[in-house]
């Protein structure tokens, strides 16, 4: 039952950090069901399922040591994932229960941003008044 072997995979970190996670809500779901086979009477969904398990929970245990073995992620890395998510997090879709509260955001965000747009042309002007670049008053 160990069939033919997969070449090597290469995760990213917080690929594997989500994998891991997936496996564990995995485990437990595998776990039940063997209860439920064993409740049941059932040998060979039982053994089944007991194998499921263990086979997914050798790759936990050796995602979780290779993880261990690397340390904790670069602080550059996980700044790269927080500005992913922030960028994906702009594109949430409006709904009807958050409709409203994305309007507010997006009004806050537009007021933002022509505030910083007015500021950048008046430096710009100040600074072609100082150079004596600008039309004269």
């Amino acid at each position: 039952m160990h069939g033919r072997l997969l070449p090597p995979l290469q995760l990213h970190e917080f690929t594997a950090e989500v994998l891991e996670e997936a496996i564990e809500h995995h485990l437990g779901r595998l776990r039940r069901t063997a209860r439920e086979e064993r409740d049941k009477a059932d040998r060979m969904a039982w053994a089944l399922a007991e194998r499921q398990r263990t086979a997914l929970h050798s790759v936990w245990s050796w995602l979780g040591s290779e993880r261990a073995l690397m340390g904790a992620m670069p602080a550059a890395a996980v700044e790269d994932i927080d500005n992913a998510l922030q960028r994906l997090a702009s594109k949430m879709p409006r709904s009807a229960a958050n409709a409203d509260m994305l309007k507010a955001q997006r009004t806050e965000r537009v007021k933002a941003e022509d505030a910083r747009k007015a500021e950048r042309r008046e430096s710009r002007a100040r600074h072609k008044r100082m150079m004596g670049l600008g039309p004269e008053e």
